[in-house]
């Protein structure tokens, strides 16, 4: 349910997902630095442990990036591990003197390498991707993420009734707060509940979600392309006061 390469976008087969594709995200972060911020300069940190998702969240970031006339000056692939010198890697990304460093990681990673890029650097602008919007994140990362940024698709203080009761059955459920996976995972479900219950009698359950096409989730609409690709709306977070704070 958060498979977002792009790599299984426009393929004509019986795979379906309630999320955007990394376009969105990567073009929505990208956006965000260069428009709203100013950051022209950009060092790049991306997991090569998962590269389906990373190096093709990094191609939308680039291509976005450089359509604004801004630029990457280093690309550094690591491979996540227990053991790694995340140390050296802030070195690394601090070496041009960049106007922002990006990590493309989990929220384990991005909170221990951000760790490390502020013992060097207090100031230089920090930001991640989806992956990382954990409460992980902000329990490990502390202070060290103070004004981070990230996009994401679950919006925490949304009042969106179906949001609510969704939010409320998961504490409910499970004493903890939904995470964007939960969130997905949530909207897949119904997703198909909702095309088996509307499906004509010929139709295939693939058949019955293009024919319906929009479906409503907990927080937004999920829209199918021919594909089974969807697109939703997705949302721009700065870490304050150990929180995901909206932006747009």
């Amino acid at each position: 349910s958060t498979v977002s390469t792009t790599q299984l976008s426009g393929i004509d087969d019986y795979f379906f997902r309630v999320i955007s594709p990394t376009t969105a995200y990567a073009k929505k972060s990208a956006d965000y630095h260069y428009t709203r911020l100013g950051k022209k300069r950009v060092a790049i940190a991306y997991d090569a442990e998962n590269r389906a998702y990373t190096e093709s969240w990094l191609a939308d970031y680039r291509s976005t990036l450089l359509k604004h006339g801004g630029q990457i000056i280093s690309t550094l692939p690591f491979l996540s591990s227990n053991d790694f010198d995340f140390s050296q890697l802030a070195r690394q990304l601090l070496l041009k003197n960049p106007d922002a460093i990006l990590m493309i990681a989990n929220s384990v990673d991005t909170a221990m390498l951000a760790q490390q890029i502020r013992q060097l650097d207090s100031t230089v602008f920090i930001a991640t991707s989806e992956w990382a919007a954990t409460e992980r994140l902000i329990e490990l990362g502390g202070k060290t993420i103070e004004g981070l940024a990230i996009e994401q698709l679950l919006d925490r203080d949304s009042q969106h009734p179906a949001f609510l009761a969704f939010r409320s059955a998961y504490m409910a459920r499970y004493a903890v707060e939904p995470s964007f996976g939960a969130l997905a995972g949530f909207d897949a479900a119904n997703v198909v509940l909702d095309a088996l219950a509307s499906r004509k009698k010929e139709q295939t359950l693939k058949q019955a979600i293009l024919t319906q096409r929009v479906f409503t989730g907990a927080q937004s609409e999920i829209r199918f392309d021919d594909m089974g690709d969807a697109q939703r709306e997705t949302f721009m977070f700065v870490v304050r006061n150990g929180s995901f704070v909206r932006q747009q």
